[in-house]
């Protein structure tokens, strides 16, 4: 299985995604996924601060959120978040969606 998230990893890397319309959620939510690569935890905030690479000098640090009304089904949303932990996502339902 780790051998899997691997390749995935590494695929996900190496394809330039870009939006075909002015809707950028998707590619959003994968920059999101992308910048929680190596947590172990069970649960993550909807909010993340993360290092931004920029043309010119050191990365900054910017705020990442996703949204996941936008992309995710109702089905979806209700195993994505717990009720029990407001603005916290299950990090393996994010991940599979």
């Amino acid at each position: 299985m780790e051998a899997l998230a691997g390749v995935h990893e590494a695929l996900s890397e190496a394809i330039g995604l870009e939006a075909t319309t002015a809707e950028r959620s998707v590619l959003e939510a994968v920059d999101f996924v992308r910048a929680l690569r190596g947590a172990k935890t069970m649960f993550v905030p909807e909010e993340l601060m993360v290092a931004r690479p920029v043309p010119a000098g050191d990365p900054v640090a910017a705020t990442s959120t996703i949204n996941v009304d936008a992309f995710a089904s109702g089905q979806s949303r209700k195993i994505l978040r717990d009720k029990n932990r407001p603005g916290m996502l299950v990090r393996r339902h994010l991940e599979v969606c």
